[in-house]
Order: structure tokens, then sequence, then C-alpha cells
């Protein structure tokens, strides 16, 4: 009986010792780490909204601005009196060579002043920044639904009844920068 514990405990031993460690140095061994595609264009602004809305960027390939909706992203806001920023993320490998915004959706009277502290297009870590009325070098409000408060970057409704937020409309510069930002692959 003494011999069979100790044949049991000598090959127990020898299983749990001799253990087949894989582990290696090898730097070609090891697992291969993937780069991020990112490839997505990309617009942010940063505003004060105080009111929850929907935000809405269309965009188009063709250079024309007929802007429809198969062609545009829509953004949910939550209302804040702090700056926040609210970045559009258009489809992959899609460059516009125009864009339009929508500050706001339907009739919403008790929507606030929409204040613009900066405005973004980024696009593989290639990126424009445009602040406080260099803004307007990039957009024009439109004014037939659209009133900037003179000398401020600060966009309201022509009437409050309306039935769209102000809305920004592209200006020529704009392609230019999307076409410096993603290297000519803007469509012209």
């Amino acid at each position: 009986m003494k011999l069979r514990l100790a044949a049991v405990l000598v090959l127990a031993i020898t299983l749990f010792s001799c253990k087949n460690d894989k582990t290696t140095t090898d730097p070609a061994a090891a697992p291969e780490t993937q780069e991020k595609k990112d490839d997505f264009f990309r617009v942010t602004f940063d505003l004060i909204v105080q009111k929850d809305d929907n935000f809405h960027l269309y965009y188009s390939l063709d250079g024309s601005s007929n802007f429809t909706e198969d062609m545009s992203v829509w953004m949910p806001v939550k209302g804040s009196d702090k700056v926040q920023q609210v970045t559009f993320t258009l489809p992959e490998d899609v460059i516009p060579s125009l864009m339009r915004v929508d500050f706001g959706f339907g009739k919403n009277e008790a929507q606030s002043d929409v204040d613009l502290k900066t405005f973004t297009m980024s696009y593989k870590g290639k990126e424009v920044t445009a602040a406080g009325q260099n803004i307007f070098t990039y957009f024009q409000p439109f004014e037939s639904y659209t009133v900037v408060a003179p000398g401020t970057t600060v966009l309201k409704r022509l009437k409050k009844d309306q039935t769209t937020g102000p809305i920004l409309y592209p200006l020529s510069p704009q392609t230019d920068k999307i076409n410096e930002i993603t290297a000519g692959e803007a469509p012209e």
C-alpha cells in the first residue's frame, strides 16, 4: 500500500511539474494588432443650445446645393446652458462637396437661440477649425429662416412659430477646405 501511494505521488508530481508552457518571446509569433481604419468625415460644432432638439446636416457629392434626405445625418441634441460638442459623422468613405446645417426640427416655439462657438471639419487626422465670426467664412445664414444677432454667432429663428430652426447654407471656401483636408478626394 505504501508502494502504491508512493507511485501515485511520484506520478502526480511528474504530471504537474512537467507542464508544457507554450509562452514565447518570439516577436514574430505575437498576435497582430490591426490599426483602426477611420475613413469617416466628421463635422463638429461647439455650441450652446438650451432645449432638446434634433439637428440635421445635409451634404452633396456633386457640388450642387440640392440637398436631399438620403444624403443627410440627423443628430439628437440635449439642451444645456454649457458649451457642448455636436458631431455629425458621415458614412464611411463619403466626402462631401458642400454641406448645409439645420439647427432644429419642426415647429418648436420653445427652442432657444443657437450660440455657435466653433466649427470643425476633420478627415483622417487632418482638420480645419473656425471660431466665432470665422464660421461665416464657410456658411451663410438662410435669411428666410435665420437671423444672426449683429457681431455675434447667435442664430435665431426669424419667427418663433416657423417650421424649421435656423439654417446655414454653404459658401465656396467650404469646398476649398474640404479638398484641403481630404487631399483632393472630395468630389468637385
